[in-house]
């Protein structure tokens, strides 16, 4: 067997290990052009490196962001979804007045 057989033969093994499932995204070249561009200013991650340290910060942020919200003042239940938008228009509802702000 080649070098390079062993290394993609050792690379599958360590996906399988840790349970890593390729997914494929389309991006604009302006997107690929960011992409490189964060790739090398990170000190040269490779884009699966960069990507999964974007979403980990992201995921972390998420999770700051859900503690600080609490409940609904109009329906009770747990934000964001909340009541799942049925009372969305109401002028209490959280999907009225800040769940907009949740996507930016």
């Amino acid at each position: 067997m080649s070098t390079s057989a062993k290394r993609k033969q050792a690379q599958r093994e360590r996906e399988k290990a840790f349970d890593i499932k390729r997914v494929e995204v389309p991006l604009s070249i302006t997107e690929r052009e960011m992409l490189a561009e964060g790739c090398e200013f990170r000190g040269g991650y490779t884009a699966s490196e960069y990507i999964a340290t974007l979403i980990r910060r992201d995921y972390k942020r998420i999770q700051e962001t859900k503690k600080t919200l609490g409940d609904c003042q109009y329906c009770n239940h747990p934000l964001p979804q909340g009541c799942q938008r049925l009372h969305k228009g109401h002028k209490d509802c959280f999907h009225t007045l800040k769940a907009r702000k949740l996507s930016l």
